[in-house]
Formats: C-alpha cells, sequence, structure tokens
C-alpha cells in the first residue's frame, strides 16, 4: 500500500497544488488505527515534506478492509459520493463565489472510487480520498457532548452558506445543477438495493419509543407516535417518500447528509471562543430539504434547552446567513431578475422543517441512546446480533437497553420536543 500511494497518488497531489517541479523529500504515512476510529473507512496520517520547505499534511482513508463492514457501511457508494463531492461539485460552486477564499470544505488533493460495482469485497485501495489535515490549521472537534450556543450558531450560519449555494445554482443554471451537480450521487440506506441492516436497526431503535412513551392521550405528541408506529410497519416506504416529497420542494438543496459535532472542526479565537467552521466527511450527501440537515443537527447535536428555548433564534441566524450568501451570489453573477424576488422567506423555512424535520428526528431517536452507551451495553448487542436475527425479542432488548433510562429519557424529550415544540408532522 504504502509504495502505490508513493507511486500512485503523491504525483497528483503535488499536481493539485502545481508542485510538479518539486521533490518530495520526505514522505511519511502511519496507520492512526487507536487514535481516530472509524467504522466506515480505514484512517492513515500522510505527511509530505517537498522542495523548498514545504510541509503538507493529510488525512487519507480508504475503503475498510471487512466485506460485512464495507455492506453495512455501504463503503462503494459512500466514496463515490463523497469523491463526486471534491470532483465536481465543489470546483463548480467555487467558480459561484466571489470570496475565493471562502471555504465550505477542506482541500482534497485527491478522491477516487474505481469502478467497483461488479465486485463483493472492495480492496482498499478501491477507494482514496486524501484530505488536509485541519488539525494543523487549528481547528479541532468541540469537547463536550453537546454543542453549546455559539457553537450552534457558528455551525448553523456555515449551514447556510452551504444551503444558498445550491439555491442560487438552481436559479443561475438548473440545467448544470441537475445534470452536472446531482447525476453523480447514488441513493444509500433508504433504497430498496442495499441498507437492510441499517434500516432494521433503526426500525427497532424506534420501538423503544413505542414501548416507553407514556404521552397523554389526547396530546398532538401521542398522535404523531401512534401514526410514526403505524409507519414504522414499513420504514422504508415512509423515508422514501419523505425523500421524494422534498426534492420536489423550492427549498431543495445539497445537504451533508450527516452535519453531526463529529464531523464539524471549528477554529478558536480568544477566550476559546469558536470564530469558524469548516465540515468534514460529505460521504452521506443527498439532494433534498434543508430540514434534513437542520433537524439532524438540532436533535443529534443539541441540548434539550438550546432546543426548547432556541431553536427559533438559530432558525434566524441559518436563515439571514443564507439569504445574504444567496443575494451576494446572485449579484456576483449578475442574475438579471429582481433578486428579492427568489430569496426564501423565513417562514417559508420553518414550514419546511415542519414538513421534513422527521427525517433528522428519526435519526436522532436511533442514534442518541448510541452515543450514551457504556462498552458493557455494546459487547450486549453484539452478542445478541450474533444470531444474524435482527427481529429477535433478545437483540431487541439489548438494543432497547443501550444508554439505560437515560438513554430511554432523551428518546421521549427529543420527540415530544419536536412534534409540540418545533411542529414537526409525521
Amino acid at each position: 500500500m504504502e509504495e502505490y500511494i508513493r507511486v500512485e497518488v503523491v504525483p497528483e497531489i503535488l499536481k493539485y497544488y502545481n508542485k510538479t517541479d518539486s521533490k518530495v523529500d520526505k514522505y511519511e504515512l502511519r496507520s492512526l488505527q487507536g487514535e481516530l476510529n472509524s467504522f466506515n473507512s480505514c484512517l492513515y496520517g500522510l505527511n509530505l515534506s517537498i522542495s523548498g520547505n514545504e510541509d503538507y499534511s493529510f488525512l487519507l482513508k480508504t475503503i475498510v478492509d471487512d466485506l460485512e463492514r464495507q455492506k453495512l457501511s455501504e463503503s462503494r457508494i459512500r466514496f463515490t459520493n463523497e469523491a463526486h463531492i471534491y470532483n465536481v461539485v465543489v470546483p463548480i460552486f467555487k467558480k459561484l463565489m466571489f470570496q475565493k477564499n471562502v471555504k465550505f470544505v477542506p482541500d482534497v488533493p485527491y478522491a477516487l472510487i474505481k469502478d467497483v460495482r461488479s465486485k463483493e469485497k472492495l480492496d482498499p485501495l478501491d477507494g482514496i480520498i486524501v484530505v488536509e489535515n485541519l488539525v494543523k490549521q487549528g481547528y479541532k472537534v468541540a469537547p463536550g457532548k453537546t454543542l453549546g450556543m455559539e457553537h450552534c450558531v457558528v455551525a448553523v450560519e456555515q449551514l447556510g452558506r452551504w444551503h444558498a449555494l445550491s439555491l442560487a445554482m438552481k436559479e443561475l443554471n438548473s440545467e448544470q445543477f441537475h445534470q452536472e451537480v446531482l447525476s453523480g450521487f447514488e441513493e444509500f440506506t433508504w433504497s430498496r438495493k442495499s441498507g437492510v441492516q441499517v434500516r432494521e436497526t433503526i426500525t427497532i431503535c424506534l420501538k423503544r419509543l413505542f414501548k416507553y412513551a407514556n404521552y397523554p392521550k389526547n396530546s398532538k405528541t401521542y398522535e404523531a407516535m401512534k401514526t410514526l408506529e403505524r409507519e414504522n410497519e414499513d420504514l422504508l416506504q415512509y423515508v422514501e417518500k419523505l425523500i421524494m416529497s422534498s426534492r420536489k420542494s423550492k427549498l431543495s438543496v445539497l445537504c451533508h447528509g450527516e452535519y453531526a459535532q463529529s464531523n464539524l472542526l471549528y477554529k478558536y479565537g480568544k477566550n476559546e471562543t469558536p470564530i469558524s467552521v469548516i465540515p468534514v466527511d460529505y460521504q452521506l450527501t443527498r439532494f433534498a430539504s434543508p430540514a434534513f440537515d437542520l433537524s439532524h443537527f438540532f436533535y443529534l447535536n443539541t441540548s434539550r434547552e438550546i432546543q426548547e428555548k432556541y431553536f427559533l433564534d438559530l432558525m434566524k441566524k441559518y436563515h439571514a446567513s443564507l439569504v445574504s450568501t444567496m443575494s451576494e451570489i446572485l449579484t456576483y453573477n449578475k442574475w438579471p431578475k429582481d433578486i428579492s424576488a427568489v430569496l426564501p422567506s423565513l417562514d417559508s423555512i420553518l414550514e419546511d422543517y415542519h414538513q421534513y424535520g422527521a427525517y433528522g428526528l428519526i435519526y436522532a431517536l436511533f442514534f442518541v441512546p448510541w452515543m450514551m452507551g457504556t462498552e458493557e451495553e455494546f459487547v450486549n448487542i453484539n452478542k445478541a446480533g450474533q444470531s444474524g436475527n435482527r427481529m429477535s425479542t433478545e437483540f431487541s432488548n439489548a438494543v432497547w437497553a443501550i444508554g439505560g433510562e437515560a438513554g430511554t429519557n432523551a428518546v421521549l424529550e427529543i420527540f415530544d420536543t419536536a412534534v409540540a415544540l418545533h411542529k414537526v408532522n409525521i
């Protein structure tokens, strides 16, 4: 592998930085296993020193060398989507911006997925992504299990800027957006071709809500829960409809797909105040409602206090960032029509959230307890799942035990907040 990276990948990195005439004085590739853990890929540190005393530091990821994990994480689709983002989408989006130094993604000098549709088990080198090491520039993941208000503001403003690129481009060149930007993505998880194991697990996790909830029977939350319980009988069909319907919305954008704390690298100013953020890991990107990203962010990464007290404030921050960026892009690209007529209103953003926020809510009901799980609880799940029957009582009980009582309470609170306060439709 080391020789392959040196011979095949490093020259492409030099080409990206216009350093093809430079000599590589130092080449270092080392496994980051144990330092950075990822279920979906193998991670390496790649460091280069080239003539002229210039040093480059990268995170290199390859496909995990495990057939079961490849199937579970849909490795080929993940790497296909991420390579398309970096090779096609980002260059197109950059041309729209008058502020060329604004970063929406890290530098990615190399992103390749080979044509491996006919292979059952992929080789680790069938997919390679090389990403600049933002840690060397002072970026880092925010501390704690949830994000504080300052971190949330920076995050939603950046998300607004990212979504504005899609909305502006749809106005400027809708044909290019659909034929070049969207055509390179493949559906994952919520497709009849793949994602069965993940969907089965999510279905079981949602039953934890139905089993332990004790909402008043005449409440909106109770009615929404019963609706979700019925939809959970065929969750694939429900989410498929949600995705397809959202794509018809005028507000549909290219979503990050996993806008979560672990994928947000912050830079800090004085007193450790967050001043900027760069999202990473665009493997789950999909075209859908902006509410897919927003609801995923709110319900997986913020405290109950922020969800209850500051939801509208943060939505206003998101909206202001989106419309200002969209206006700047359209102005810079000499949009001939009335710009104000195509800028989304805050009310339209909120209504869209009400209609499609169930997407992120479902993921939160599934994943929040897992973020609270203990090593012993995961051992129990692995034991229960060894039979291969994910619908067994033993497996269900092991899943519902993750995070203990606190995990169950988190599920009940998140659902009630989303339905009762944020008016998310089920």
